[in-house]
């Protein structure tokens, strides 16, 4: 069985990056491996604030919603984590 290279993210998607990821799936979530140490995940004072943190890792905001995510893989303390979700609440407030 061979290992997998987890690349994450080096900056949160742009909102151009945001769209063409959103256009190319059915149901017009984006997904991405984001990563965080173990030490701010611990430390961002409950699930919402670290559910934030993703979100804010992926899409630059805290506006992600219904989204799921996935430890893939790790690095010392740093967790490599793939967050999918709906970037539609985004996505308005850019064309506002």
């Amino acid at each position: 069985m061979s290992k997998r290279t987890v690349q994450p993210l080096q900056a949160p998607l742009m909102i151009k990056e945001i769209k063409l990821r959103s256009a190319r799936t059915k149901d017009g979530f984006i997904s991405g491996v984001v990563q965080v140490t173990l030490e701010e995940f611990i430390h961002s004072g409950g699930l919402e604030p670290a559910l934030d943190l993703l979100s804010r890792r992926l899409t630059g905001t805290d506006n992600l919603s219904d989204f799921s995510y996935k430890v893939v893989g790790h690095k010392g303390n740093t967790l490599f984590i793939r967050v999918t979700g709906d970037p539609a609440i985004i996505l308005d407030c850019e064309e506002s």
